[in-house]
This record gives C-alpha cells, structure tokens and sequence, in this order.
C-alpha cells in the first residue's frame, strides 16, 4: 500500500511539473507574437506601423523624435550573444537600437526590414559599453583593444520591433 501511495504521489506530481513546463514553453519571455497572415514577428509592445518613418527621414529631424515615434529600416548587425539591440543601416552610418533589457529578438534577423517604435537619445557610451558591443558585434580582440575613449553617440531606445 505504501508503495502505491508513493507511485500515485509520484505521478501526480510528474503530470503536475510537465504541465508547468508546457504551459511555460507557450509563454514568451521576450513577448514575441506571430502573424501568420502577414509573416510578421513582434518583440516588446505592440504598435502601429503603418505611421512609420524611414529610418533616414526620421535622423534628419530626430530632436523632434525624443519622446514617441515609429521608424523602419534595414538590420546590418544584430546582438549575438543575446539579441538584446540591433543596428539600423543609415546613409552615414549604423544607427545602434536597444531595448532597455526588455526584452529581445532573433539573432538572425540581419538584413531584415525591422520596425521599432520608441524614441532617439543622445548617450554616453563608455569605453567598457564599446568594447562590449564589438565583443558581441563579432569583433577581433584586436579591434576591441583600439577602443580606449568613450563616444557621444545618437541611439534610439525602442520598446517594441516588428521584423518583416
């Protein structure tokens, strides 16, 4: 009888955690959804794309975008240690975006037409940030060594991306 107790308190608890397992595999941390219809994936909030900007448009006024906008461009890096930024191709140079750890994308989505909504800042960057993003940019340790000075750069801080 005892043995049969234990077998019983043995499966309830298996059929307990698997379910606690399965139900967790459904839930995104980074708050992903899909969209079959329109092959579209979004990370963070939801937004609506259909008032973005390109993102070149946007950078030739974005003193006027520090509190809520809707840019689109083309991916040329993505974070490859995590997916937590990614770096939009401008006509002068790559515009660095990051979420605020909240929460990421996928690593392969370089090359890809990303919408973001969220705002530009002006920041800061320190030597060690720097060396940081090129470690996970894929840089040489050759490359990481040259950054010895920290960098005033324009970013934009987006709380939800749509990949294309």
């Amino acid at each position: 009888m005892r043995k049969t107790f234990f077998h019983t308190l043995l499966a309830i608890t298996a059929i307990s955690t698997s379910g606690l397992f399965l139900g967790s595999c459904n839930q995104s941390s980074n708050n992903q959804t899909d969209s079959a219809k329109t092959d579209t994936t979004v990370y963070g909030e939801k937004f609506d794309k259909t008032t973005a900007i390109d993102i070149d448009s946007a950078l030739t006024n974005w003193q006027s975008h520090t509190k809520s906008v809707v840019v689109k461009g083309i991916s040329t890096a993505v974070c490859q240690t995590e997916g937590c930024w990614f770096k939009y191709k401008t006509m002068t140079d790559d515009l660095f975006v990051d979420f605020d750890h909240q929460f990421k994308i996928a690593k392969n989505s370089v090359g890809k037409t990303l919408y973001a909504s969220g705002y530009f800042y002006q920041d800061t960057v320190s030597v060690e940030m720097l060396q940081e993003y090129a470690k996970d940019d894929g840089k040489t340790a050759e490359e990481i060594a040259t950054i010895k000075e920290p960098k005033i750069e324009l970013h934009f801080r987006a709380v939800g991306v749509e990949i294309e």
